[in-house]
């Protein structure tokens, strides 16, 4: 009997598809991580704050107009800040809001007047500017605080109860002024 010349041979060898599903199972999961990646970019980007290119040249940039003063007081009674605002007083004014503004300065925002206590929830839609959220029940007492609001989202910002005011300012003011629940307002139109 004479040795046999049998070569060894390697597992990969022995199956001769393994290889080939090997680089195509790798490909796959990058194929797939690139999907998910650009997803998350693109969501993520929907969210920024900053989407300015959202709209055209031809887009309105609705300027403020003072149309009264609103200050910021302590529960304790303490003048806390004081801003310059714009007033929405009606339905066309309510569902406005500050959409499609693209500046807003850290002294200005918009005081919603309502007619009566109730439940008001807000959204960003069209909002290009982050916000905080004040909502304030008829004994001019702040009961609900949404800071850095998301731009353009459609979800929405309730109170916690019933209000009649509301106060739009930019995101961070609640933060940089230590405005808390149970701090109140006083305002005076022009």
């Amino acid at each position: 009997m004479s040795k046999s010349n049998k070569k060894k041979t390697t597992a990969s060898e022995k199956k001769p598809g393994s290889r080939k599903f090997l680089v195509y199972t790798s490909l796959g999961v990058i194929v797939l991580i690139c999907i998910i990646v650009g997803f998350l970019l693109i969501n993520n980007d929907n969210k920024s704050p900053i989407r300015n290119d959202r709209f055209s040249s031809d887009t309105p940039n609705l300027e403020f107009n003072k149309e009264g003063e609103l200050k910021f007081i302590s529960s304790s009674g303490i003048l806390i800040t004081q801003i310059d605002v714009e007033l929405a007083v009606n339905d066309e004014e309510w569902a406005m809001g500050l959409m499609f503004r693209r500046e807003l300065a850290e002294n200005q925002g918009m005081l919603f007047i309502y007619p009566y206590e109730d439940y008001r929830s807000f959204w960003m839609k069209n909002t290009i500017l982050s916000l905080d959220m004040l909502f304030i029940n008829s004994d001019y007492e702040i009961v609900t605080i949404h800071k850095n609001t998301v731009p353009f989202t459609t979800d929405t910002y309730p109170p916690s109860e019933p209000i009649m005011y509301a106060v739009e300012v930019n995101a961070g003011f609640v933060e940089n002024f230590n405005i808390k629940l149970g701090d109140k307002i006083s305002f005076e139109s022009k």
